[in-house]
C-alpha cells in the first residue's frame, strides 16, 4: 500500500521493475521513469565528527549495510516458503523426468506432469510415477518407493535454503540515505546529534545525466506490509536465464515501512558480487550546508570554514518563534 504523496508514478516504476527480465527492456524503462521524477535537490544529515568532516573535504558519501541501520526491518522481505517449496517441486520433476530419465517413448507435456501440483510433494511424486510406470521402464518398484520419499525430504530443505540464499544479496548491499527535506525536527534528532550536527546539501539537476550518483538513487516506497519477494524467488528458480529478473535484490531494498515516510528517502543502492566493508564513496559537491539548531561555538566556526574555502553556501538553522519549524538562515 502507497502512501498519498508518493503518487502514481511510484507504483509505475516498482510495476516495470517486477515486470523486468534479462531480456526485455523493462528495467530500462523504470530507471528512465525514476530519473524524470528525482528532486532537483537532497539531503543528508550529518552528526559532526571526524568521519563526517573527512567525507565533506573529500567530496564523499558513506556506503555502509543495512546491518547498521536503525531499523531492523530495513531490507527485508516477505517469503511464502509454501509456494518456493512448489517451485523447486515443478523444476525437480521437470529436470527429473525430462532431463535425467530422457523418456524416447514420452513427450511429457508440463501441464501434464503438474496440474496436481498443489497435493503434497510426496502425493504428487507417486501420482507421477503410477502414470508413466509403464512408459518409463526405468522407474522400478523399488525406485517407485524411493523417489517420491526423497522429495519430499529433500524440497523443504531446498526451499529455505533457497530463501536463505536470496537474503544474502542483503549482505552484499551497500547503501547511503538522502532526503528531499533539509527541515525535519525528527531527522536533525537522529541523524545529525540532536540539532548539533549539519545537513549538507546536493543540487541533482545539475549533476550530468549519466553520472552513477543520480543512476543508483532510488526512491523508497512506503508500505504498510514487507515487500512479498517470493514471485521473484519463484522465477528465479524456475525461469530460463534470459527470463530471470535482475532487479529481484532491489525491489525489496526500497520497500520500508510507512511509518518512515516523514523522511522522503532516496538511497544509494549497490549490490556488489563479494561481501565488502563500509567504505566512502565519492560523490557530486556540496552546494549548501546546514549547521543545526544546536551547533555553537568552534564546531559551528570550523564547519562554515570548510564550507567556505569549499564555495559551498552556509545556512544556520533556527527555530521559529510561533510554530514547530526549522528556518534556515544565510551566514555565507
Amino acid at each position: 500500500m502507497f502512501d498519498a504523496s508518493d503518487g502514481d508514478w511510484k507504483r509505475e516504476f516498482v510495476r516495470l521493475l517486477e515486470k523486468a527480465t534479462v531480456a526485455n527492456n523493462m528495467g530500462a524503462r523504470a530507471v528512465e521513469l525514476k530519473n524524470t521524477h528525482l528532486p532537483e535537490r537532497i539531503c543528508r544529515y550529518r552528526k559532526d565528527s571526524e568521519h563526517s568532516r573527512s567525507n565533506l573535504t573529500d567530496d564523499a558519501v558513506w556506503l555502509s549495510s543495512p546491518d547498521d541501520y536503525n531499523d531492523p526491518f530495513d531490507c527485508q522481505t516477505k517469503v511464502i516458503l509454501g509456494s518456493v517449496e512448489t517451485a523447486l517441486a515443478r523444476a525437480s520433476v521437470r529436470g527429473f523426468f525430462t532431463n535425467t530419465l530422457r523418456p524416447s517413448n514420452l513427450e511429457v507435456a508440463p501441464a501434464r506432469i503438474e496440474r496436481n501440483i498443489g497435493e503434497s510433494i510426496e502425493t504428487f511424486t507417486n501420482r507421477l510415477v503410477e502414470q508413466f510406470r509403464v512408459k518409463l521402464p526405468a522407474l522400478a518398484a523399488s525406485r517407485a518407493t524411493i523417489i517420491p520419499s526423497h522429495f519430499a525430504q529433500v524440497l523443504p530443505t531446498f526451499a529455505t535454503e533457497a530463501k536463505q540464499k536470496a537474503g544474502m544479496f542483503r549482505g552484499l548491499t551497500k547503501a547511503c540515505s538522502f532526503s528531499e527535506r533539509n527541515d525535519s525536527i525528527l531527522m536533525w534528532s537522529h541523524y545529525a546529534d540532536y540539532h548539533r550536527g549539519f545537513c549538507v546539501e546536493y543540487d541533482l539537476s545539475a549533476v550530468p545525466v549519466n553520472h552513477q550518483f543520480r543512476n543508483t538513487l532510488y526512491p523508497i516506497i512506503y508500505s504498510k506490509s514487507l515487500y512479498d519477494s517470493t514471485p521473484l524467488i519463484v522465477d528465479w528458480i524456475e525461469q530460463a536465464r534470459d527470463n530471470w529478473n535482475p532487479f529481484f535484490p532491489l525491489l525489496g531494498f526500497i520497500h520500508k515501512a510507512d511509518e518512515w515516510s516523514y523522511e522522503k528517502e532516496w538511497r544509494l543502492l549497490f549490490v556488489t558480487p563479494n561481501s565488502e566493508p563500509n567504505h566512502a564513496w565519492t560523490a557530486p559537491k556540496p552546494v549548501r550546508i546546514f549547521l543545526g539548531a544546536c551547533m555553537k561555538g568552534e564546531a559551528e566556526k570550523e564547519i562554515q570554514a570548510m564550507a567556505v574555502q569549499k564555495s559551498i553556501e552556509v545556512y544556520k538553522m533556527n527555530r521559529a518563534d510561533d510554530s514547530f519549524s526549522l528556518i534556515p538562515q544565510r551566514l555565507h
